[in-house]
């Protein structure tokens, strides 16, 4: 029996990736962070190192290309790092990709876009 490509890839059609979403979902209701680790626990990673870091990033962005596409903001800006509270270079380079932030934004600027875009998630998530 044949069945229909939707496009959604393997990373998307496992029970992880419904997880992490189910888990930036809560955490935006409740206008509350998101480690990278606690992602990584519900995905089977180790707490630390480029690999976990590496497939991290890919779930998050699985889920805000899916977000985008709805129309709302980037959901990952929920998610954090355990040791500075803030987003990874991969979350700047998803908002430059996307045309949200420009290229060679200086720190300040990454910073000030993702307070400003972690609102506007927890405005769509919280009402």
């Amino acid at each position: 029996m044949a069945t229909a490509n939707t496009g959604a890839s393997d990373l998307e059609n496992g029970k992880a990736f419904i997880r992490v979403y189910g888990l930036l979902i809560r955490a935006a209701e409740t206008r509350q962070p998101v480690t990278y680790g606690q992602i990584a626990e519900i995905m089977g990673l180790p707490q630390g190192g480029s690999y976990m870091g590496q497939m991290v990033g890919k779930m998050l962005g699985a889920i805000t290309e899916r977000e985008r596409a709805a129309g709302r903001p980037m959901l990952s800006a929920v998610a954090v790092s355990s040791t500075n509270q803030m987003p990874g270079p991969g979350f700047y380079g998803l908002a430059e990709e996307y045309g949200l932030i420009p290229t060679g934004a200086s720190n300040e600027e990454k910073r000030g876009f993702w307070r400003e875009e972690r609102e506007r998630v927890y405005d769509e998530w919280s009402s």
